[in-house]
């Protein structure tokens, strides 16, 4: 009779649509127990992509988590404690487009969703913790916050570092830099960084390898999918499948979730005039487009205000830029015969989900969740990275035995 290789236990809070936990389950060696998030398009997306597993997933404030409700669902499933703890609070607070709510604190306590984090964490008394935001939060404060955390974590018993990760070093096709923190328990700790360093030569994954094989949709015969995302679509034949695709496309046989908001008709005649790389104030700037397609929506002191981040057409031999929610924000596919938004499969595309992950919801709660998720393949690498931590000294999991 032989030991059969176990795997780690992980909690995520704010578990958003699960990319996090998508990343660490890729790896073959965790298993999720517990995941929390009070928003119930999210929670529904995250639970029924992972029925199999039978995970539970409570749908409310994470301040309202009893540690011993986490300790009873990892006991039932056969785990002696929780390995790892994952957490992405929030983000939309400290994102660069809500700076002016930086003043809602006065630097001297932690927001409140890093507070249930970590009292969740001390509660539980994990083996490895890892928390991901933008990269904004470092400046908040003049670093205060991330200060705090630091110091917090000490107190705890873990030793704690932070590190900004650029998605596209990973093989993500986009440029996503966020903050993340991890910590160690120093019951375990054996030194070295608690975070993948950026590989040397770094091969970027492009636009064209992500999306370039799906087929494409236009308004007068738009691909219809339900709110729920249980219609589907076919693969369209193709001679020119990139690997990044051939990857995402393994474990299904069918297309989800590719739909596409239709914006009103004067926000689709701007995107003729928007050529790949360039952004609205790009052209307006450069008075490439026509004054009354800009004055209807926008006042002429609006143009040295608007962001480059909004009406961007992505190029297709390059890797995107940030997802973010793809109507507000306006993201347009890089085909000009096509003259539209990205998808939700193609945004969830670039950030890396399988093509058989779900999601669920109205189609502005669908673009969220893609937008608010750490792209699976980067979570992929963080979780390798912790396996070392893990295994030192031999960590007591629960044995499934073999004949």
């Amino acid at each position: 009779m032989r030991m059969k290789r176990i795997k780690y236990s992980f909690v995520d809070l704010f578990a958003g649509p699960g990319g996090f936990s998508a990343g660490f389950e890729l790896t073959g060696l965790f298993e999720p127990i517990f995941a929390v998030d009070r928003d119930h398009a999210a929670a529904t997306t995250y639970l029924k992509n992972r029925e199999h597993l039978r995970v539970h997933v409570a749908e409310e404030d994470v301040a309202h988590i009893k540690t011993e409700s986490i300790l009873t669902e990892a006991n039932r499933k056969g785990f002696k404690g929780v390995d790892v703890v994952l957490g992405g609070p929030p983000c939309r607070l400290y994102s660069n487009a809500n700076r002016s709510k930086e003043n809602r604190w006065n630097g001297d306590v932690l927001p409140d969703e890093f507070v249930s984090l970590l009292d969740i964490v001390e509660g539980l008394k994990p083996k490895f913790v890892v928390i991901e935001n933008v990269a904004t939060l470092a400046g908040l404060h003049e670093g205060g916050i991330v200060k705090k955390i630091l110091i917090k974590f000490e107190q705890l018993g873990y030793r704690a570092e932070y590190d900004f990760l650029e998605a596209s070093n990973f093989g993500v096709p986009q440029r996503r830099r966020r903050i993340f923190v991890a910590a160690v328990s120093r019951r375990i700790d054996k030194g070295g960084r608690l975070l993948p360093e950026t590989p040397e030569d770094p091969t970027e994954t492009t636009v064209r390898d992500a999306i370039g094989d799906l087929q494409p949709i236009r308004y007068d015969k738009t691909a219809k999918c339900s709110q729920s995302g249980w219609e589907e679509l076919d693969y369209p034949e193709t001679h020119c499948l990139s690997g990044y695709a051939t990857v995402l496309r393994m474990h299904s046989a069918k297309i989800f979730n590719h739909q596409v908001h239709v914006p009103e008709e004067t926000v689709r005649a701007r995107f003729k005039y928007i050529r790949r790389g360039e952004s609205l104030k790009d052209v307006w700037v450069k008075n490439k487009i026509p004054e009354e397609l800009i004055l209807n929506s926008y006042s002429s002191e609006t143009k040295k205000k608007m962001h480059t981040n909004i009406y961007r057409r992505l190029e297709w031999d390059k890797p995107s830029w940030t997802i973010t929610h793809v109507r507000k924000a306006v993201l347009i596919h890089p085909d000009k015969r096509q003259e539209r938004l990205l998808s939700v499969r193609e945004a969830a595309r670039i950030q890396s989900f399988m093509d058989s992950y779900r999601f669920y919801g109205s189609l502005t709660q669908q673009y969220q969740q893609v937008a608010d998720a750490v792209p699976p393949l980067l979570g992929k690498r963080i979780a390798l990275h912790t396996v070392p931590f893990l295994q030192f000294p031999l960590n007591q999991e629960r044995v499934v035995l073999t004949g």
